[in-house]
């Protein structure tokens, strides 16, 4: 079940780290004349979504007993489900949906994931 488990964590963390390529991808792809105010507040949504993706990469290497490292794994992973869930009525798209899903998941697995076992 472990290793189930893990390849889930690991599969959850491509997505999100996708879902940061495609944000800086697609900003980079919208400012070729000019970059404007919304398209860096794409960018920099691009960029959140990779250092959130990074941080589950951390998780999922290192593990740890330190509660305050965990609860920042835990933290890094509901906030961006919740900024998800605030896209929602604005942008109801699937990749709000799947943005929800994968951070809610990776938060879920963070949570449960047994102190100190890297993946």
């Amino acid at each position: 079940m472990d290793v189930i488990f893990k390849r889930i964590m690991w599969v959850l963390v491509a997505v999100a780290l996708l879902l940061s390529a495609a944000h800086l991808g697609l900003a980079a792809m919208t400012a070729r004349a000019e970059w404007t105010l919304a398209v860096l507040w794409f960018a920099g949504s691009g960029l959140a979504l990779l250092f959130a993706g990074l941080l589950n990469v951390l998780a999922l290497r290192v593990g740890s007993d330190d509660p305050v490292a965990r609860a920042v794994w835990l933290l890094g992973n509901l906030a961006a489900a919740g900024f998800f869930l605030l896209a929602w009525p604005l942008l109801k798209q699937p990749q709000v949906l799947v943005g929800v899903a994968t951070f809610g998941l990776l938060a879920l697995g963070v949570g449960v994931m047994r102190p100190g076992r890297p993946g």
